[in-house]
């Protein structure tokens, strides 16, 4: 694939879904398989992602068969020890099939509904990158991300000399933020047990 020539567009873009956190925060629970409003997570987050994208990826950890229930690939990760996002969205790239994925927690259900054709109307627009993040007039959102398939090996060997953190490979990766004018309120992730209750 060659960067400077692509549009973006929803044919080309796989949804990986990231499901495979530890839940620490809400007693070790699956946060993709909690109810909120009535409804639980992981089915929020495909039909979000259904109308957008070509394919849709899982990246989950455990109750793998209650999500390869949903029909869609399934992945988890491929390194020992819980090495936290970064991990999930190797496991995605490395199935991918199109050019481009992008990457959204399980968590975060008020997103608008076509966020990632916004995303690819602005990354037009912009300095030509391999990968796009949003953010806010508050603060980044890193894995609001729309990384190139072909990222893969950069990512493999900056887990294989131990780093973890997404805005170093960000930096590494020169990713480019884009600001979509979407409120802060609707990137609010359900952290805690507090936030599933009715």
């Amino acid at each position: 694939m060659n960067i400077s020539n692509q549009k973006i567009s929803s044919s080309e873009i796989t949804g990986l879904i990231l499901a495979g956190g530890q839940g620490k925060r809400i007693d070790n629970r699956d946060k993709g398989l909690m109810t909120f409003k009535g409804t639980r997570l992981i089915d929020r987050q495909l039909d979000w992602f259904l109308p957008q994208v070509n394919e849709i990826i899982i990246s989950a950890n455990q109750n793998i068969p209650t999500y390869q229930s949903y029909g869609v690939n399934v992945v988890t990760d491929k390194r020992d020890g819980y090495l936290g996002p970064l991990a999930g969205i190797e496991s995605g790239l490395s199935i991918c099939k199109t050019n481009w994925l992008y990457v959204q927690a399980v968590d975060i259900p008020f997103l608008p509904k076509n966020l990632i054709s916004q995303l690819c109307r602005s990354s037009t627009t912009t300095q030509l990158s391999k990968a796009y993040y949003l953010k806010t007039q508050v603060r980044e959102h890193y894995l609001s991300l729309l990384i190139a398939k072909q990222c893969l090996q950069e990512l493999v060997d900056f887990l294989d000399n131990k780093q973890l953190r997404v805005r170093d490979l960000l930096t590494l990766l020169n990713a480019q933020a884009i600001d979509l004018n979407i409120d802060e309120a609707l990137f609010k992730n359900l952290n805690y047990s507090s936030d599933y209750i009715d």
